[in-house]
């Protein structure tokens, strides 16, 4: 069984600044990624440690191209969290179905 919404959201409160989490716009892509996957993130390839979900953090989502973001590696209990300094979005524009926008507050 995967995570709930609201167990991400509270991974990612975790994982950002609380003095972002007013203007953090995350998103998370809601299918499983299994371990060894690749996650292209802006010009960056990581790959998945272990089963569980890939979220993008956008710190300052009404800024230019380029700014401070996280993104993070959730394994599918919850249980470990990779977190990473990015610059760029996995995607320019929309986002694939299967992303879900999440708000901190």
């Amino acid at each position: 069984m995967g995570l709930s919404e609201n167990e991400i959201v509270s991974i990612v409160r975790r994982h950002v600044p609380a003095e972002k989490h007013a203007d953090c716009l995350a998103h998370w892509d809601t299918t499983p990624r299994k371990a060894g996957e690749d996650v292209l993130v802006g010009r960056k390839t990581m790959v998945m440690p272990f089963d569980g979900y890939f979220v993008f953090a956008d710190l300052l989502p009404l800024a230019n191209w380029g700014h401070p973001a996280r993104c993070l590696l959730i394994r599918s209990d919850g249980g470990e969290v990779q977190a990473f300094e990015v610059e760029f979005p996995p995607y320019l524009g929309f986002y694939p179905d299967s992303y879900r926008e999440l708000r901190l507050t």
